[in-house]
């Protein structure tokens, strides 16, 4: 994957957390709480995943040392979406 196509695919994702947190806020009054957690998921996972892909994306310009820490919290962020996605499942499956 060249470094090009690292950073379409982060901004591809961000994009995609946008347009989730967007539907979070429409449907915001459904349960307030239950939405309000999978809101911040998306937040910070949304950061984690695409932040560390794009930065992931000017590995040449990165040492090393911060090269293996942004590594590991690309799938945290991935994961942290993913739950944020089955909490605002859960959420719509309540009402």
């Amino acid at each position: 994957m060249t470094d090009l196509d690292t950073y379409d695919t982060a901004s591809k994702y961000h994009f995609y957390a946008c347009f989730l947190l967007f539907l979070f806020a429409v449907v915001q009054h459904l349960t307030a709480a239950t939405v309000l957690w999978a809101y911040r998921l998306m937040v910070i996972g949304s950061v984690l995943f695409s932040g560390t892909v794009y930065a992931l994306a000017f590995r040449d310009d990165l040492p090393r040392a911060v090269i293996s820490i942004l590594g590991p919290l690309t799938p945290i962020g991935g994961t942290l979406m993913i739950i944020s996605l089955l909490a605002f499942a859960q959420a719509i499956r309540k009402k």
